[in-house]
């Protein structure tokens, strides 16, 4: 299972490491930009594998063994990046939180039901650290961005969590799927 775990997880680092969201959307190309587009992929591809009608014991454990996958990832990166082995506990334990913060976020935000600005506004407080409403000019350093711009991050992710929820769970962990590419923005001035 670990090599297919393995596979899953580049491929979902692959889908949210693509230049257009730093270049097209406006996500912070700096560790946390590039951690939270992460987590958004990883969000998607762990609530299909706990939540889908299809859903077994396999699926349940590979979905664990992913999280703990991205978790290893992120020590690795962190000892590489040069943090001391007495402050990479600490880190890894803030940046377990923000997972387990984010996962239930997008999950909530995408379940039938949810109010249509919610994906919105979570795009706007995870990858841009925006606090209320998608594309508030904001003047405490943090990206401003238009709304028609996380409106158009916003689809992308609908599409991709379609992508995903179609799939049977056995193609989600043999990575049978394709998402589909995102958007590519028009060409903008926008303030990071």
């Amino acid at each position: 299972m670990l090599p297919a775990v393995h596979m899953v997880y580049t491929s979902i680092v692959r889908a949210a490491r693509q230049e257009v969201f730093h270049s097209g959307f406006a996500v912070p190309d700096t560790l946390d930009g590039r951690f939270d587009l992460i987590l958004l992929h990883m969000a998607l591809v762990v609530d299909r594998l706990r939540k889908g009608v299809d859903v077994g014991d396999d699926d349940l454990l590979f979905a664990r063994r992913l999280q703990e996958v991205m978790i290893e990832d992120m020590d690795r990166s962190l000892r590489e990046m040069g943090v001391g082995d007495l402050s990479v506990g600490k880190q890894i334990k803030k940046m377990g939180a923000a997972w387990l913060g984010r996962l239930d976020a997008y999950s909530t935000a995408l379940e039938r039901g949810a109010a249509p600005q919610a994906l919105e506004d979570v795009l706007a407080r995870n990858l841009y650290r925006q606090e209320e409403g998608a594309g508030v000019d904001d003047t405490d350093g943090r990206t401003a961005v238009p709304a028609d711009v996380i409106a158009l991050l916003a689809g992308y992710v609908r599409d991709v969590k379609q992508a995903i929820d179609g799939a049977a769970t056995q193609d989600i962990r043999a990575w049978r799927i394709a998402l589909p590419a995102p958007p590519r923005p028009a060409e903008r001035k926008i303030r990071t």
